[in-house]
């Protein structure tokens, strides 16, 4: 299994909550032939928004700038 760590800046829901570190990881096996996902992102740094806002059919955007930062941000 590959990992890396990415620092993104986060906003969510419209509040910029400043830049996080997430950990990224790849493992061909969690494919098993199934057309399963092979790379996991793992929210950990934001948990607890989770546990405090319902996220239920809030949309999830990666992306990277053109000074190539990355941004995670739910609306």
């Amino acid at each position: 299994m590959d990992t890396a760590y990415a620092p993104m800046h986060v906003t969510v829901l419209g509040d910029y909550l400043g830049i996080h570190l997430f950990e990224v990881t790849d493992d061909h096996v969690r494919e098993s032939s199934q057309r399963n996902y092979t790379a996991k992102l793992s929210l950990k740094p934001i948990r607890r928004l989770f546990e405090e806002v319902d996220m239920t059919e809030r949309v999830l955007t990666l992306a990277r700038d053109v000074d190539g930062d990355y941004w995670l941000s739910i609306e």
